[in-house]
């Protein structure tokens, strides 16, 4: 290594004005290759949301209030699944017993609103997915927009 480093510096003394061009020239690519970047990423430290999350922090939801609402769920048709937060969407998964009716499923399902308080509700937008064996019957997705007052229900055993 001390021998390259020799040769190295001989060299730069020996061909000052070529070693200044080849160092001005990896200094603008260096810096060509910067404004690049910033121009073709001109917002990379920006949030993927934006401002649409600002007062999140007021009606935070994290793992421990989704272990409430789990815990605070119960029926014999459905089977609580996964929840999952997404910015300012909830998405709840259940799957549906075997001979469930879609309208049981239905009203289960709206009880898990319940365990949701008033502000969180007025806050967050919440998705249901409800899956089964019935390939007739199911999937279903419910919605709940944080303007409304419940679930709305759509996509009902379509594939």
């Amino acid at each position: 290594m001390k021998k390259f480093l020799s040769k190295l510096k001989s060299f730069i003394l020996k061909n000052k004005l070529l070693s200044i061009l080849l160092f001005l020239l990896i200094l603008i690519f260096i810096l060509g290759l910067v404004m690049i970047k910033v121009i073709v990423f001109p917002s990379y430290k920006i949030s993927n949301y934006g401002n649409r999350l600002d007062g999140i922090d007021s009606v935070k939801l994290d793992d421990s209030r989704f272990n409430d609402i789990k815990s605070s769920f119960s029926s014999s048709s459905l089977t609580l699944e996964s929840i999952r937060l997404s910015g300012k969407i909830v998405n709840i998964s259940f799957k549906a017993n075997e001979g469930v009716l879609v309208d049981h499923a239905k009203s289960s399902c709206s009880k898990v609103l319940e365990s949701f308080s008033e502000d969180e509700l007025k806050y967050y937008d919440i998705q249901i997915f409800v899956t089964g064996s019935d390939s007739d019957k199911y999937p279903i997705i419910g919605y709940k927009n944080k303007n409304s007052e419940g679930l709305h229900w759509n996509y009902e055993g379509e594939i």
